[in-house]
């Protein structure tokens, strides 16, 4: 009876938390290249190329979308685990064209080099914002799901013009706690403290989520709003999971009014 307890608990519990603890950085991180960039080749003039090395043989790919009048609105965005950041650009461009956005792939995702960890992902984050600072002075940043915890990082450690999070989570080990509730701390090698980060923020911080996500329960921007000390504004939108929100009719006028501001 022992020993069908034993390898219960073995089946159940422990051979789960090793298996995330081994496939850890493959599970948090699923770098995607998408090809659907029709839109860079057609209007070079808009859309111009850059490229940034952040280490010896590790070169980060990047776009600027540049609107047709003049504007001090400058976004860096930072995108979620399945996304090419570099390829959103071009939908964030037409739900808001008066915006300069700019976007740089993380190691291993789209053409840019390397593998994704919790640790080169921040540094190449910082290293990202000072070279959009030092062209564009006044950056905001924006971070969707993954990229929010990145965002909340930059903000934390720069000054920047504002930040907005979409669909941000609490931790990587509140989101792993999720699938296995017994998981313990010490198996996590990547934190993604998001919660941790906002608390230095001084920023404006503008926080939008999903009732209706099922990837990232609600509960988790609601702990993020009570540790954020500049709460510009927050949201919840309803009738949206967590692959929608981005790109809803509500997040676009939100984000169109943030803007504006």
């Amino acid at each position: 009876m022992a020993g069908l307890f034993a390898a219960t608990v073995l089946m159940l519990i422990v051979l789960p938390a090793l298996l995330f603890y081994i496939f850890q950085e493959k599970i948090i991180f699923s770098p995607v290249h998408s090809r659907r960039r029709q839109l860079f080749a057609e209007h070079p003039e808009r859309y111009r190329a850059v490229e940034l090395i952040v280490h010896e043989n590790v070169r980060l790919e990047g776009i600027v979308y540049e609107p047709e009048g003049k504007t001090e609105k400058s976004v860096l965005y930072f995108g979620g685990k399945e996304q090419d950041s570099v390829t959103m650009v071009a939908k964030l461009s037409m739900h808001h064209p008066t915006v300069r956005f700019i976007a740089f792939n993380y190691r291993g995702y789209g053409t840019s080099h390397g593998k994704p960890t919790e640790k080169s992902l921040y540094a190449d984050a910082l290293k990202v914002y000072d070279w959009a600072q030092s062209r564009y002075e006044k950056v905001s940043l924006m971070g969707y799901s993954l990229g929010s915890n990145i965002a909340s990082y930059v903000a934390s450690r720069r000054k920047v013009e504002s930040i907005i999070l979409v669909a941000a989570f609490d931790s990587a080990l509140a989101m792993a706690r999720l699938k296995f509730s017994l998981m313990p701390k010490m198996l996590m090698r990547c934190r993604l403290d998001t919660i941790h980060h906002v608390k230095s923020i001084k920023a404006p911080l503008y926080l939008y989520a999903a009732t209706d996500d099922t990837v990232v329960p609600i509960e988790q921007a609601r702990k993020i709003k009570g540790s954020v000390q500049n709460l510009s504004r927050y949201r919840e939108i309803s009738g949206y999971d967590h692959a929608e929100l981005l790109f809803s009719p509500e997040m676009t006028k939100e984000l169109s009014e943030v803007f504006e501001e």
